[in-house]
């Protein structure tokens, strides 16, 4: 057995957990979990009716899959496949660089495939998930640029990289955001990898180009208007619900062109920006966007220390381990939600064939997410905080401080999605939860190896 083991290549023995279990949870899933976002995906597919509003190429990545089956089940399964590579090989990269037994990292394989968290996205048809495991790759990568000279010398890491960051941009509408922040960073970092600035030019050129004459091309609108502007509809939102203002009648007539003031009113809500969006008319918000941005900037700088609490409560799910009083957290999916497409599409509706284990797992989940425990394991400011502990540790063992940018996946997300971040859900800053696996893994292993080094010295 332990000849076989050793035998086998890392790269596929860390992911045979991954693939087991997801697999297994597929089936009990089956044909697989949707969100409300993955139907509105799924509808404009089956109509081949694409817009941005949900980014556009993760719509026509899944188009391309349903070509070979028209299936939830198959983009899971590609989708499971990725995950399982992605994962797989960033543990490998702790196996080079940092020689962690490879039956350590099985042990976290396992264990990461069977955190409920991992295994519920995993069998979710969400963008937000293989955008945060491409984000797990940039990490890895990072370690590798870190650990490795020439391992920006072979051609094909390069292409890798690049690829792996024109996908960060294209998976989700802050990804641009992550990587423009990234390519500052990294460059400023490794000022003599010239090749870098080739890496980084070539994230924003098919950024700009695919989503520019790419749309024109593929005849795909750009519906993201209600998106952009949200933030400031739900600031509008927050100052109608506060009785120390109160806005002039000129302001009033011109808020009420942008969005239903009464509903924005009624309906606002301080976590959840959806209500807010909701309510705006984004037809005319799509003809006059500077107009409503001086609208804002005339009314906001009136009040900013009212603003600037009025994020810090939005955002307090980022940064804050205790949930502010009233707070929601949106976490993870336990069926589909079809809504107005149940009669459209009933094949979508959940036919478990494990269903005992369908059962178990929705209870254990439930569980997973209410009182204590889910105070602890969904509140992603806690994960933060981890893995900046444990790379402060690891610099100062290692003595080599650009580890510090194995914390960049984690924190430039958490940075681009603090200002338009829809509703306090986990699966926007999954990521924050990934790395620190990764992250907390290492240490561990490194605590572990110093512990053992005293003890062999004494």
């Amino acid at each position: 057995m332990k000849k076989v083991f050793n035998q086998i290549p890392s790269i596929i023995l860390f992911s045979l957990p991954l693939l087991f279990v997801f697999g297994v949870m597929l089936l009990a899933f089956y044909p697989g979990i949707m969100s409300p976002d993955a139907m509105v995906q799924w509808n404009q597919v089956q109509t081949n009716s694409i817009n941005n509003w949900h980014p556009a190429y993760t719509t026509l990545f899944i188009k391309l899959l349903t070509i070979v089956w028209n299936s939830p089940t198959f983009i899971i399964i590609i989708q499971d496949l990725i995950i399982a590579f992605i994962v797989s090989y960033t543990l490998t990269r702790l196996h080079k660089h940092y020689k962690v037994p490879r039956k350590y990292l099985f042990i976290i394989s396992i264990l990461f495939a069977c955190n409920p968290l991992n295994f519920n996205f995993a069998v979710n048809m969400l963008k937000d998930t293989l955008f945060s495991y491409f984000l797990l790759l940039m990490l890895a990568f990072i370690l590798d640029i870190i650990n490795d000279k020439k391992w920006l010398t072979k051609w094909y890491n390069v292409l890798f990289l690049i690829l792996d960051g024109l996908l960060i941009n294209l998976f989700r509408h802050n990804g641009i955001l992550i990587t423009i922040m990234l390519s500052v960073i990294i460059i400023l970092v490794f000022k003599k990898k010239k090749i870098l600035y080739l890496v980084c030019l070539s994230w924003l050129i098919f950024y700009l180009l695919l989503t520019n004459v790419g749309f024109k091309v593929l005849n795909i609108q750009d519906n993201s208007t209600a998106n952009k502007f949200g933030p400031i509809t739900h600031i509008f939102g927050q100052i109608l619900n506060n009785d120390n203002i109160t806005l002039s009648d000129n302001e009033i007539e011109e808020l009420s062109k942008y969005a239903d003031i009464n509903k924005l009113k009624d309906t606002f809500h301080s976590y959840n920006m959806d209500f807010s969006i909701n309510t705006q008319n984004i037809n005319y918000i799509a003809n006059n966007k500077l107009s409503y941005l001086k609208i804002a900037l005339s009314v906001f700088h009136k009040y900013p220390f009212e603003i600037i609490k009025y994020y810090a409560k939005l955002d307090s799910f980022l940064y804050s381990p205790i949930p502010f009083k009233d707070s929601i957290v949106a976490g993870m999916f336990n069926e589909s939600e079809l809504y107005l497409y149940e009669d459209t599409y009933p094949e979508l509706k959940e036919n478990s064939k494990i269903l005992w284990l369908n059962k178990l797992i929705k209870k254990v989940t439930q569980t997973y997410q209410s009182g204590i425990i889910g105070i602890l394991t969904m509140r992603p400011a806690i994960y933060m905080y981890l893995s900046i502990a444990c790379v402060i540790y690891l610099v100062k063992v290692l003595k080599n401080k650009k580890i510090f940018l194995l914390l960049l996946s984690s924190i430039l997300n958490t940075i681009s999605i603090a200002p338009a971040m829809p509703v306090a859900s986990t699966r926007y800053v999954y990521i924050t939860f990934l790395s620190s696996w990764i992250i907390i893994s290492l240490t561990l292993y490194i605590i572990y190896k110093q512990i053992k080094f005293k003890r062999v010295k004494k």
